[in-house]
């Protein structure tokens, strides 16, 4: 297998390769969401991903965006080309047909029909062929595929909701609604992206679900019940299966389901976790409390018996989604089959670290770290930082603000030299912040957060950006275009936080705020290399926040009384 003859401009491309298969996730199964950039000699793009089932590959699309263009072109695919003919013909022969000079490709497709003979016709015809770039990411991104096509059975996704004491329903039943509605919202997502819903038939009876989807874009799964359904159920037209779970996800392997979501009862989602067929556990957490023993927990039946018994894997990925937090949660990779796409911690990384906890900044930068390497996760990226004095005494879990964003220590390495760590940087925070926009090599402001009866040097910060400005003139008289909504906040000789850095208004404006940037703070960190155009991250006094919330539920408006509001004036 070539790896050697890669850089970080191939990885770079795969990593928008990588988007485009997940902006066709909920639409391609049976076959698998791939996609594909075509770079033309000239250096102009064509970008492709996989039509539904009937329409052409990742490839092909490509390939008819480019044209002639695509004659000495350069591709990167995120799965081996085909090479049989199925729906449409082989992918690997129409790159050969156009010309193509490289094809690098993230993972070996497993599937027998193809199984490196992709890769082989290529080379054949001359074509240089690379594999490996981005392999990680993609196996996990095709997980559900590559567990079907090596062992005919599904990827099951066990989805659960429940209280912070875990508890699913009250004494008499009643469940709705634990969560609210944007963990609803995600959980249709989830059943869009699923080729089917299992559920329980005491739960058709009890719930009368109609388990379709609704908050979410994507066509309804196939809906399965263990057991018999009343004739009139909501749920039908449903697959009716009473037969052991193994062989239910047989039966469901072989109508091409590559993901099962499991949304039945407590009695139901026991059953699938004892017998170890969960790959992916998807637990929503409302802020609400039962406060007694009585409610319905997550599972029913026995548990472990003893502490050396429990259950344990690893934290994929913590989400808060409007109220609620969203957990995922992954048997511990020992547990796992090697092919199946579990990627293993990097060398020295460890596991990912718990959810992060709330923690405080004062807006003084520690130091100027810089960007090693930024690549790509299936939940947004993976970013390296060179730094040394915020590794002093750091571990696995805790937090530093990076330009003012607050984000968690998944593995460090403070030997001399280098000395780096790395924090997962989700898809909400590259949208809702100026981290999207790093690079290697860009330097960024770094704190750490403030310890019990350390002094306060700024003013209270909590690494939370509430949005992205704009220079308009450099240092020394920094001046800062903000959104309207956070003008606000923004008075004279009232703190600010720009790229972490605590600073005085000197002069609010219509637009946004003039502050003044001393010498030294303009050399000790970002600010004084930033420029007219450059964006920003921006976090208000939060104390002013609180306080106006504060008063704002004094004045009895009933706004501030209800958690679904979205309204700007009111966030805090």
């Amino acid at each position: 297998m070539d790896t050697a003859a890669h850089g970080p401009e191939d990885e770079a491309v795969m990593a928008r390769a990588v988007a485009l298969a997940a902006s066709v996730r909920a639409t391609t199964s049976p076959n698998p969401w791939v996609g594909c950039v075509l770079t033309a000699a000239d250096g102009t793009t064509f970008a492709g991903a996989t039509q539904p089932p009937g329409g052409p590959h990742a490839e092909r699309v490509a390939l008819a965006s480019a044209g002639e263009a695509a004659r000495g072109a350069t591709v990167h695919c995120t799965l081996e080309p085909c090479a049989h003919h199925g729906r449409t013909g082989p992918c690997a022969d129409a790159l050969v047909e156009a010309g193509v000079a490289k094809v690098v490709f993230a993972l070996e497709d497993p599937d027998p029909h193809v199984a490196g003979r992709g890769a082989a016709r290529l080379r054949d015809a001359g074509v240089e062929v690379v594999e490996g770039v981005g392999r990680e990411v993609v196996a996990e991104q095709l997980a559900p595929y590559v567990k079907h096509r090596t062992t005919g059975r599904p990827w099951v996704v066990l989805k659960l909701a429940a209280t912070v004491d875990g508890g699913t329903a009250a004494p008499d039943g009643t469940s709705q609604w634990i969560t609210g509605p944007e963990a609803r919202a995600d959980a249709h997502a989830l059943r869009a992206e699923s080729d089917a819903v299992i559920v329980g038939a005491g739960t058709v009876r009890a719930d009368d679900p109609s388990l379709t989807v609704r908050d979410a874009e994507g066509a309804d799964p196939l809906r399965v019940v263990l057991g018999r359904a009343p004739e009139d159920a909501k749920v039908h037209p449903a697959l009716e299966l009473d037969a052991p779970l193994t062989d239910v996800l047989d039966e469901l392997g072989r109508r091409d389901v590559l993901q099962a979501m499991v949304e039945g009862g407590a009695s139901v989602a026991g059953a699938f976790h004892r017998e170890g067929l969960v790959d992916r556990y998807v637990l929503y957490l409302a802020p609400a409390l039962f406060g007694g023993d009585d409610a319905r927990g997550l599972f029913a039946g026995p548990g472990a018996a003893t502490i050396d018994e429990v259950w344990r894997g690893e934290l994929r990925s913590v989400r808060r989604l409007g109220t609620d937090l969203r957990l995922e949660l992954a048997p511990a990779p020992s547990v796992l089959a090697p092919d199946l796409g579990a990627g293993a911690p990097k060398s020295g990384a460890g596991s990912k670290a718990p959810p992060q906890e709330t923690v405080m900044f004062t807006g003084i930068v520690e130091e100027l770290g810089a960007v090693e390497s930024i690549e790509p996760t299936p939940d947004g990226v993976r970013i390296r930082i060179a730094a040394r004095t915020v590794l002093e005494g750091a571990g696995l879990g805790d937090s530093t603000a990076v330009n003012g964003c607050c984000l968690t220590v998944v593995a460090l390495d403070p030997a001399d030299p280098p000395a780096w760590w790395e924090a997962d940087v989700s898809e909400e925070t590259l949208r809702r912040t100026s981290t999207g926009g790093l690079a290697p090599g860009d330097p960024v402001n770094l704190e750490r957060p403030v310890r019990l009866m350390d002094r306060l040097g700024g003013h209270l910060v909590q690494g939370h950006v509430d949005a992205v400005g704009e220079v308009v003139a450099p240092v020394p008289d920094l001046r800062v275009r903000m959104p309207a909504h956070l003008l606000r906040y923004v008075i004279e000789k009232g703190s600010i936080t720009v790229d972490g850095v605590s600073l005085t208004v000197v002069e609010p404006r219509d637009d946004g705020f003039t502050v003044a940037v001393i010498p030294h703070t303009a050399e000790v960190t970002t600010l004084g290399a930033r420029r007219p155009g450059d964006p920003v991250n921006l976090e208000v006094d939060v104390l002013a926040k609180y306080t106006e919330r504060l008063l704002a539920h004094d004045a009895a408006d009933p706004r501030s009384t209800d958690p679904r509001s979205t309204d700007p004036r009111l966030e805090a």
